[in-house]
């Protein structure tokens, strides 16, 4: 993580970090006019490298959101892993279980990086494969999380939620269902995915 950045930072597809220097990078989105890089982040991932940049609109003044809850503009949800959620309305929205469809493919992989001689080629393109798997259900993950928040956002003007204790669950034999369901990462993306909406929504935890 660059915490600070200069702003002239980025030229002709590369990038100057304090400490790293110089990087060149494939750019998918252009800076929008107005915009202010606030930090940059380089990821490793299996397929590659990705850098991150967090954006500020200078145009756009602070503003803090108060929505007063009412029984009409309010929808609560409970985590499940029966169902992934269920709101107050009494829609369910089920769980994919991306990790556990892919465990037979994943316990090859791992069986097949354990046979690899350590240091070898054939290792080290077998770890990538492996790599690439999880990354693939991460991705199939977070897209299920946006849809799902599309949805509940579309539901109310405040999204109430039971307070989870996932530290403590995730100790128990159910870990590998709450991974699964990826309930922390949803509750932070739905957070910030309401606080940014063009009609800003609460999230509260009741």
């Amino acid at each position: 993580m660059f915490p600070q950045v200069k702003q002239d930072c980025i030229r002709d597809n590369c990038i100057t970090l304090p400490k790293l220097g110089t990087v060149e990078f494939v750019e998918h989105r252009s800076i929008p006019e107005g915009f202010k890089i606030k930090t940059a982040q380089i990821t490793r991932k299996a397929d590659g490298y990705y850098l991150t940049l967090s954006l500020e609109d200078t145009s756009v003044p602070e503003a803090t959101i108060e929505i007063t809850p009412t029984s009409e503009n309010t929808v609560g949800i409970d985590m499940g892993l029966k169902e992934f959620l269920l709101t107050s309305e009494g829609e369910k929205v089920e769980i994919p279980q991306y990790y556990r469809k892919g465990q037979k493919r994943l316990k090859k992989l791992q069986q097949k990086v354990s046979r690899r001689q350590k240091g070898s080629n054939r290792r080290l393109k077998a770890v990538k494969q492996l790599g690439k798997h999880h990354q693939k259900v991460a991705r199939q993950r977070k897209d299920f999380h946006y849809n799902t928040i599309k949805l509940i956002l579309s539901k109310g003007d405040v999204i109430a939620h039971e307070k989870l204790n996932i530290k403590g669950l995730a100790k128990t034999k159910l870990a590998k269902s709450i991974y699964d369901a990826g309930w922390g990462t949803f509750l932070t993306r739905l957070a910030v995915k309401a606080e940014n909406e063009e009609r800003p929504r609460a999230v509260s935890r009741r």
